[in-house]
Order: structure tokens, then sequence, then C-alpha cells
């Protein structure tokens, strides 16, 4: 399979289930390995945004 240019160019994006201390640390360890070429999403269940946009 041949890659093309905006192959290469776009970043790997990586799905995170759970924002606890393996998750933080895997996230973490993955940004500082790979710097731009990745794109990381967290998921955790207990994150929520309220009314006033907080946290």
């Amino acid at each position: 399979m041949a890659t093309t240019t905006t192959e290469v160019n776009q970043p790997l994006i990586v799905v995170v289930s759970g924002g606890g201390p393996v998750g933080l640390t895997f996230s973490l360890h993955l940004t500082m390995m790979m710097g731009k070429h990745v794109k990381i999403i967290i998921y955790e269940g207990r994150w929520f945004v309220d009314q006033q946009r907080k946290v």
C-alpha cells in the first residue's frame, strides 16, 4: 500500500479510555516520545463540565 503526502503529515490519533494514573501516565509518555506526531484524546467518566463551564 502506497502512502500519500497527506497520510504522512497526519498525526496518529490515540484514544485513551480512563484518566486515572495509568491513562494519564501513558498519555504523557506517548506525547513525550512522539511530540507533534500524535493527538491524544482522553475519555474519563468522572470529569464533567457544569453549567458554569467548570470541571
